[in-house]
């Protein structure tokens, strides 16, 4: 024991001695430690299967689809031709791609799909819990323990247990990448120094180009943390300006993500236009409070409706802690923002007041953001109770209790999860993904689910076959027409039909009678164009439209009395490439300017003979702040 006290001191000689050598060894730990914690999470994956889950054939198809176009040179695709039996699907135009690149060059290389899922969530699930770790430790006044507490309170929960590794829910996990480096921001710019709002910025930014759900509820948060520091902020009007810089350079940044699913939203009428104002939609979700405490992560649940036991009490600690909103009002904050927003997922919360949250689909989405604060203060609370102890051995007692009391039921848990996986074998094969030969589901529904989901981004009210279409179609005229009659307005003559190329919907007609319209076997998204060919030359580009009740592509004909080739096509559209144009450009502006501006104050500081202030530079008065209040 004397040695670990010599040790202990040592630690602390050395962080007022070698403060950065202090820090980058500390950083490297909350790196190692996540790596561990993520192999630990991830090890029901050993199994030779993930789990046929909601959202699993999902994203495998997103990656398997956006690795097909690239083959085909289309690096960033707005719409996956092939997939919804080769109808099209507008998914990267609401699910960005951005995140895909590296698991979809992975099966480029020729591993697997399951391989490459199982290694990409292995890679979130890593880097989601350093970024808690990172955050933990910058909000906790670099307290190591607090941050290694909060990753394993972060990850090793029941929600995320049932959510990542059993429904597939990538895009949450996604999110939950970016949630940490949001509540730093908001750290920094309401609670610290604002003027390093950029980790505001890439927060958001990244956020809303990974999951929307959780994006719009974090501006709620954002929203509260605002009226709650409404007074500073009033007073101290330049943490508004910067807080304004990071929000203008989040929403440049990713307008090559949002101005297109804005112009889609505006231009077709999609099923998931009509998901806000559901009179009792969340109300219907809602859980009894009992259900709170309902720890099952079997196969028995679909999903856990709790954030786990640990969650739950381990923050309890904080009532134990004297003086916590001036110890620390950010942790304070989101010690009660993390508990309130538990709560409404319960019945107690009156919904039906509040029909556009309908959005959300079910009250759990409310978990993503939760855990993260409940995490943070959790970790912190402990840190600080714990330090309360003289005695070192006793700390030494409680820090490992509290990891020793988290690791062994969830290894419990895990291993049932272990045991109950089922689904995708390791040994699935492109094409078996493609043709949805797993899943119930499939043999009722019209669509590709396993490519689809739940299919929020098909016309709306439309009333299509989309599995057996093409097959009705061959019999339900003479195969020797180039074309149907007007009141079914599809072509179905195969033999003129060609798909081969990527992109392309080419077929044939002898003449083309006046007033003559044609619907193809293609849904209908803003941005596709039919080009007109005659002796190898276009004569003219038509701007389809969706049919009535189908919302298939439809187009008028050219009158013609030879044979003319339509070429249906989908170009991005000028908003999609006006965008990506200005959010390639938003980057490198608010990369130089972000760093012209922190050298401008290095810069003054250093010939006023000033160094960095370490805490609330944005008043007026700088206070001295004790050690462990160092930023």
């Amino acid at each position: 024991m004397m040695k670990y006290k010599a040790m202990i001191n040592h630690v602390i000689q050395l962080k007022k001695e070698k403060p950065i050598l202090m820090w980058a060894g500390t950083i490297l730990i909350i790196v190692f430690v996540s790596f561990l914690i993520a192999s630990f999470f991830c090890f029901p994956f050993n199994n030779g299967q993930v789990h046929l889950g909601a959202d699993t054939g999902f994203h495998i198809n997103r990656i398997i689809s956006l690795m097909e176009a690239q083959q085909n040179n289309v690096e960033y695709p707005y719409l996956f031709w092939n997939q919804n039996y080769n109808f099209g699907y507008p998914t990267p135009i609401f699910y960005c791609n951005l995140f895909l690149y590296w698991p979809a060059a992975l099966l480029t290389d020729g591993m697997l799909p399951v391989l490459v899922y199982k290694k990409y969530v292995f890679g979130l699930v890593w880097i989601a819990t350093m970024m808690i770790g990172l955050c933990s430790y910058k909000v906790s006044k670099r307290s190591g323990y607090a941050a290694i507490l909060a990753m394993l309170l972060f990850m090793l929960n029941t929600h995320s247990i049932t959510d990542i590794l059993r429904r597939g829910g990538l895009g949450e996990l996604l999110a939950l990448v970016f949630i940490p480096i949001c509540l730093a921001g908001i750290y920094q710019t309401m609670y610290k120094d604002s003027r390093r709002w950029i980790w505001l910025a890439v927060g958001y930014c990244g956020l809303v180009l990974s999951h929307n759900i959780s994006f719009i509820l974090m501006c709620i948060v954002f929203a509260v943390f605002a009226l709650i520091n409404m007074k500073k902020l009033w007073r101290e009007k330049i943490r508004i300006l910067n807080i304004l810089q990071a929000i203008l350079a989040a929403l440049a940044c990713a307008w090559f993500f949002i101005a297109p699913m804005l112009e889609q939203m505006g231009a077709v009428d999609m099923v998931v236009s009509h998901t806000f104002n559901l009179g009792g939609g969340l109300a219907a979700s809602a859980v009894d409070l009992s259900e709170i405490f309902n720890f099952t992560v079997d196969t028995s649940v679909y999903l856990n409706n709790s954030p786990g036991p640990f969650l739950i009490f381990m923050p309890l600690i904080g009532f134990a802690v004297k003086e916590k909103r001036k110890r620390n009002p950010f942790i304070f904050h989101c010690w009660i923002i993390g508990y309130v927003s538990m709560l409404m997922m319960t019945k107690l919360f009156p919904w039906q007041l509040f029909p556009f949250f309908s959005f959300m689909q079910f009250v759990q989405r409310l978990l993503p953001v939760c855990i993260p604060m409940l995490a943070l203060a959790g970790g912190y609370y402990w840190f600080v109770f714990i330090r309360n102890f003289k005695r070192v051995e006793f700390r030494i007692l409680l820090k490992t209790a509290s990891v020793v009391v988290i690791l062994i039921p969830t290894y419990s848990m895990l291993k049932v999860n272990y045991d109950q996986i089922y689904g995708y074998p390791d040994a699935m094969t492109v094409e078996e993904a493609q043709l949805s030969v797993y899943g119930e589901t499939q043999e009722t529904a019209v669509y590709n689910v396993q490519q689809l989901s739940s299919a929020d981004y098909l016309p709306y009210d439309v009333d299509v076959d989309y599995k057996d279409y093409r097959e009705w179609v061959k019999w339900a005229v003479s195969p020797s027409e180039s074309f149907i009659d007007s009141s079914m307005k599809l072509l179905i003559n195969d033999k003129n039909v060609d798909e081969s190329e990527y992109g392309h919907f080419k077929f044939v007609v002898k003449s083309g009678p006046s007033g003559q319209w044609l619907t193809v076997p293609r849904t209908y998204y803003y941005g596709y164009e039919v080009d007109a060919i005659k002796d190898g030359e276009v004569i003219d580009t038509i701007i389809p439209y969706a049919a009535e009740n189908t919302g298939l592509v439809t187009f008028d004909m050219l009158e013609s009395e030879g044979p003319i080739t339509y070429d249906v096509v989908y170009r991005p559209t000028s908003v999609q490439t006006s965008s990506m144009a200005f959010s390639i450009m938003a980057v490198k502006v608010v990369l130089v300017l972000y760093v012209l501006e922190r050298l401008l104050y290095y810069g003054l500081a250093l010939t006023r003979g000033l160094r960095k202030p370490s805490a609330k530079p944005d008043q007026k008065t700088v206070k001295p702040k004790r050690p462990e209040s160092r930023e």
